[in-house]
């Protein structure tokens, strides 16, 4: 429910790639071809005063975006400290019944449902029922999970409410099976902790940022501990008293049940699912109630008909930063839940932010709190990850500039090439596992993908970027009298390699922002036991019920994994996999899926893997 700078659940059995003509080609199936430009279907744009540059630019730049990538519907709302500037829909709600997208139809938010719970639990703090560092097992008493198999000193300490809100926990994140379903699973949490029980931390506490959907689902069952209420009710209640009357956890609520949006897949209308870990992303809103939330948090907790709904102290201590502490997380920085960096809008001042996603929706939601100006963009379709991506972080740099003047403003990075000796970069040389999938997403927040290799080539390093894969990208890098390295022709990005809470590690400045990349791996032997597995693993308890099988994309194949060996390494289909016993391995790097345990086990005398909520036999 959290994708680029979010969100987020990722979905890891969709694939989506949509050129222009399949577009057209799918429009013209559901007779949606008036989608195409200039997708004033909705004319309802308020404007109360001011930002007509703003408006004008954005308004052609998501009309462009969304006939470029296919997009069917979608809804913006600018707001100004207690005004809504600007809030319209764009495209279609329901493209076969031409029903426009309006600033009142309801889409999923994602994973910015995760600020609500947050804020739920703050609620309770102030009323004395919730104590920030009171350990999860308080309010799941069946909670435990086992100490992480990476080489750590120390677990450091039991996991708390604190650290859920943190997404320090440590509790693995993506246990997606069944997570995304046709019809609810109300018993999703309970059979988490079950999985759990017999599991491994990813990571100790406090140690990494490491976004967990899991961690975030249990604060649900704090809020149902402490409250005496269940969640669905509590929550109700909560987004009543912001106003927000359009909006609930419960997509099937009657109060929003009709004015939802249609969600589509490449163009075509298909269900995006029940969401079963509610607290982390089942939300559903429009962006003229989101409006309302923004609002709220402008006004230091207080709606627009003067009811405070948190102390000002206690949305302080959501915005502060967390984690400083943390060395790992470099310059990345999050409050209680909400995300207080991006390097675009580092210049504006303070910011918080999170992102959504779901099976097809897309989700933005970023405050500039100095300046009192907050966005919310969403979107009904699964290609909407490049404008949700860029739309909001541009319209507000427009809205700043207009309101203030501000304009980004970047110290470009300028340091000369020197010469280092051949051992000196040796040293370096080696496997790097990758923190994310994507160079410009903070670390912790995707998964990894496949490994690197470092290299030296003559007076640099050559970085081979998905060593794995049967073309792998090739980057040459030359030393810098900073200690850093960069491309022969250009610093716009550079990257160093330090040694960090014992880790040997690489890591990028850009824009100012330190971020991990990549973590170095030395290659553990590989026993006869594990050597026998090699080959394909099909998934044998995938639910019945996964809203994947309701796509065009899924196929029975889909469900495999494989066990494989390159350059002495023993991979999980790319990924290397490091065994700590002939019964146990775990996935060795920092990024939101690695650390995690694979397990042998055994199903009805049968050996299976166990790994992330799934089993596995021999195919």
């Amino acid at each position: 429910m959290e994708d680029r700078d979010t969100d987020s659940i990722i979905d890891p059995l969709v694939t989506v790639k949509t050129t222009r003509r399949e577009f057209l080609k799918a429009a013209g199936s559901l007779g949606m071809l008036a989608v195409a430009y200039p997708l004033v279907t909705n004319c309802s744009s308020h404007t109360t005063f001011g930002y007509p540059r703003t408006i004008s630019e954005m308004t052609a730049d998501i009309e462009r975006r969304m006939f470029q990538d296919g997009i069917t519907g979608a809804a913006i709302a600018l707001v100004d400290d207690r005004q809504v500037v600007w809030a319209r829909g764009f495209g279609y709600a329901d493209a076969a019944k031409r029903v426009p997208a309006t600033e009142e139809t309801i889409f999923g938010i994602g994973s910015a449902s995760k600020t609500f719970t947050a804020a739920m639990i703050m609620q309770l703090v102030e009323q004395g029922l919730v104590k920030l560092d009171d350990p999860l097992t308080k309010y799941i008493p069946r909670f435990s999970i086992a100490s992480p198999l990476g080489p750590y000193l120390s677990t450091g300490g039991p996991i708390t409410v604190r650290m859920l809100l943190m997404q320090h926990s440590g509790i693995p994140g993506e246990l997606t099976n069944g997570l995304f379903t046709r019809a609810p699973h109300p018993d999703f949490n309970s059979r988490m902790v079950d999985y759990l029980h017999g599991d491994y931390a990813q990571y100790p506490i406090n140690y990494f940022f490491a976004y967990s959907n899991t961690a975030v689902a249990f604060l649900a069952d704090v809020i149902a501990a402490a409250s005496g209420m269940s969640f669905m009710d509590y929550s109700k209640a909560f987004l009543q008293s912001l106003g927000m009357k359009h909006s609930s956890f419960n997509r099937d609520d009657p109060s929003v049940a009709a004015g939802q949006t249609k969600t589509y897949f490449n163009g075509q209308e298909y269900f995006d699912g029940y969401i079963n870990s509610p607290a982390t992303g089942a939300m559903v809103s429009s962006v003229s109630d989101m409006a309302r939330y923004i609002r709220m948090i402008l006004a230091g907790g207080v709606t627009e008909d003067g009811r405070m709904v948190l102390k000002p102290e206690s949305l302080q201590a959501m915005l502060t930063p967390q984690n400083t502490a943390v060395a790992l997380d470099f310059d990345f920085r999050i409050g209680f839940i909400w995300w207080l960096c991006d390097p675009d809008l580092a210049y504006a001042g303070r910011l918080c932010q999170h992102g959504g996603t779901t099976t097809m929706t897309k989700t933005t939601l970023k405050i500039l709190l100095d300046h009192k100006l907050g966005i919310i963009l969403l979107t009904n379709s699964n290609t909407a990850d490049s404008m949700r991506n860029t739309v909001p972080t541009k319209t507000l740099q427009l809205a700043l500039e207009e309101k203030t003047g501000l304009k980004p403003t970047f110290v470009k990075q300028s340091s000369p090439v020197v010469s280092w000796s051949a051992d000196r970069l040796d040293a370096l040389a080696g496997i790097y596992i990758p923190t994310s999938a994507h160079g410009d997403v903070p670390a912790g927040v995707k998964g990894g993908k496949g490994y690197d290799r470092i290299s030296r080539a003559g007076s640099g390093l050559t970085w081979t970027q998905d060593a794995q894969s049967s073309s792998p990208a090739t980057q040459a890098l030359v030393p810098r009298a900073n200690g850093r390295f960069s491309p022969p022709d250009s610093q716009e990005i550079e990257y160093e390699f330090k040694t960090v809470s014992g880790r040997d590690v690489m890591i990028s400045h850009c824009k100012g922002f330190t971020n991990l990349k990549a973590e170095r791996y030395d290659p553990v032997p590989i026993s006869a036991v594990w050597n026998a597995r090699l080959g394909k693993w099909i998934i044998s308890n995938f639910d019945p019920d996964d809203i994947n099988r309701t796509f065009p994309t899924f196929s029975e194949d889909t469900l495999v994994m494989e066990l494989s060996i390159e350059d002495g390494m023993l991979l999980k289909d790319d990924q290397p996999l490091s065994p700590v016993s002939d019964t146990l391995a775990y996935l060795p790097g920092l990024a939101r899926d690695l650390g995690v345990a694979v397990k042998i086990v055994h199903v009805n005398g049968e050996e299976q893997i166990q790994y992330s909520g799934f089993l596995l036999r021999k195919a």
